[in-house]
């Protein structure tokens, strides 16, 4: 009998963490299954299937690019693009900098505070679908007239 609040493992999750196992990282892995990371990893360490895929920091995709330059175009503020893309600052600034985009102090400005929460979260196709049709600026302090 499983100990409680725990969730036995499938042969079909097995079989998908075998296959993927030192391919995809475990978060992925994690998501993909429904279980957190450190199930896992443990699963994995477990069934002795070796060291796994590096975790990467921010993985940036050509969608979330394709989302960074619509948002910054419209000259959206560093902080903003963090919250909308769910990624620190820094790592909005040091993305910006790898696309060789320029980073000033207009584009560092906060604006007025917002909590996170009233900031809508999306997967970034739909990030950068709002971006694209025009729905961003209500975030953007400078195009509101603040």
């Amino acid at each position: 009998m499983p100990r409680e609040g725990h969730t036995p493992w499938s042969d079909r999750e097995n079989a998908y963490l075998v296959k993927w196992w030192g391919v995809k990282p475990a978060s992925e892995i994690a998501y993909d299954l429904v279980r957190s990371g450190d199930q896992v990893r443990a699963k994995a360490r477990y069934m002795n299937l070796g060291p796994g895929v590096k975790e990467q920091g921010a993985v940036w995709t050509a969608e979330r690019d394709r989302a960074l330059r619509a948002g910054y175009a419209r000259g959206w503020s560093v902080r903003a693009l963090a919250r909308k893309l769910g990624f620190a600052t820094r790592t909005i600034v040091r993305r910006l900098k790898a696309l060789d985009l320029p980073v000033d102090a207009v584009t560092l400005e906060a604006g007025p505070r917002r909590k996170s929460r009233d900031l809508p979260k999306g997967d970034d196709k739909f990030v950068a679908r709002m971006f694209e049709a025009g729905y961003g600026d209500y975030y953007n302090p400078r195009a509101v007239g603040s």
